[in-house]
Formats: structure tokens, C-alpha cells, sequence
């Protein structure tokens, strides 16, 4: 699968531009397209978006992903499945879950091989994070995790629950914090746990 960098250099050749030609076109400097074009680097996302608008592809396609196929496509949009409970054996594409589907744009941020969206079963996360029952999360599963970030996480292979992780040093352990203080803090080994994403945005749907 081509890259970003050849696969701009191949829809420039295709429009019989040079680097610079290219550059001129979108307002960008001949350095910027070389160093995308080599792979040094890849271009904000709302650069990404302009770019890819320019060549009349979307900024997946452009950044190598295979373009989405399903009956319930839109053109410019990502269908992503909504689940309301997480169990440890099931895939997210199974159907018997998936309770809806919604869309998310297909600008660049997520791909439908590694985003899904859950709905908050409970008011675990109702402290700083704002997160209330029945609001909407949407979750990437090929982030890094970091201390503090909010995940949707199995514990030894029960229900998915949300929670912020954290990684004591020089211990075995991982302790899962919700933002609500009635929830206890849990402990548990990290050969016990099992991560299905990281919680990037919030759907807030206020009463």
C-alpha cells in the first residue's frame, strides 16, 4: 500500500505539476511538498484536508487507506458502529451488538478499520471529564496510552468499562480511576487487563 509521500507524487504527475507547480497551486512552499513527498513529514490536518480537495480524493485515500465499502456508505463520511455494551469476546464489527450506525468525516482523524463509538452506560466519568450517562465516545484503538488517558477497558475479560489508566512505576500493576469519587479506584494486574481504545472526543448530549 503506497504512503502519503508517493501517493502525493503520484497525483501531482498525474496533473503534470512539478514540485513547485504544486506548491503555487495550494500556497505552500516547494520545501513543504518535497519533505511530504519524501516522507519526512506529513501536513496539519487541515492542510491534509486541503490537499486533499485539491485532487478530489478524501484525506484517507490520500494518506494510503483503502477506501470504505459497506451498504450503509455516505460519500465524505465514515460509518462507524454505535455500541451500548462492550462484552470481552466480541469484535467490534459484530452485528449482533452494534446497536446503530453514525457517521464521523472522513477528514484524516479516523479510519473505519480503527474507530467505533460507545455509548456510557454509566456516570463513572461524570467528574472532570464531564462524561454522562448516554452520552456518545467516540474511540480510537490504534492510540498510544498514556497516564491519564481515558480508555475503554476489559478487566479480566469482563464488560468493557471506561476509565482513566495509569501505570505505577516499577510495579505490576495498572490502577483504573473513575472521575465520579462513589467508584473505588481498581487495582489489577496488567497480564489481567486488555484495552480495546482510547476515548478521543465526546459526543455531550446535555438534557
Amino acid at each position: 500500500m503506497a504512503n502519503f509521500g508517493e501517493l502525493l507524487k503520484t497525483f501531482r504527475l498525474e496533473k503534470g505539476l512539478s514540485q513547485i507547480g504544486l506548491a503555487n497551486e495550494l500556497g505552500l512552499s516547494q520545501t513543504a511538498i518535497a519533505s511530504y513527498e519524501r516522507g519526512d513529514r506529513k501536513p496539519r490536518q487541515n492542510r491534509m484536508v486541503k490537499i486533499a480537495q485539491y485532487f478530489s480524493v478524501s484525506p484517507n485515500e490520500l494518506l494510503g487507506y483503502e477506501p470504505q465499502v459497506d451498504s450503509y456508505s455516505i460519500e465524505g463520511l465514515i460509518t462507524t458502529p454505535v455500541l451500548n455494551t462492550l462484552p470481552f469476546h466480541i469484535s467490534i464489527d459484530d452485528e449482533s451488538y452494534i446497536v446503530r450506525y453514525t457517521y464521523l468525516p472522513d477528514d484524516g482523524r479516523y479510519r473505519a478499520s480503527n474507530v467505533f463509538v460507545l455509548i456510557a452506560w454509566d456516570d463513572a466519568m461524570s467528574g472532570y471529564s464531564r462524561i454522562q450517562q448516554n452520552d456518545a465516545l467516540i474511540i480510537m484503538s490504534d492510540k498510544t496510552i498514556e497516564d491519564g488517558d481515558i480508555v475503554v477497558v476489559h478487566v479480566q475479560q469482563e464488560d468493557a468499562i471506561v476509565r482513566r489508566v495509569y501505570y505505577p512505576d516499577d510495579t505490576p500493576y495498572v490502577l483504573l480511576v473513575a472521575d465520579n469519587a462513589y467508584y473505588r479506584p481498581i487495582t489489577v494486574s496488567r497480564e489481567d487487563i486488555s484495552i480495546r481504545g482510547k476515548v478521543e472526543q465526546v459526543l455531550f448530549y446535555p438534557e
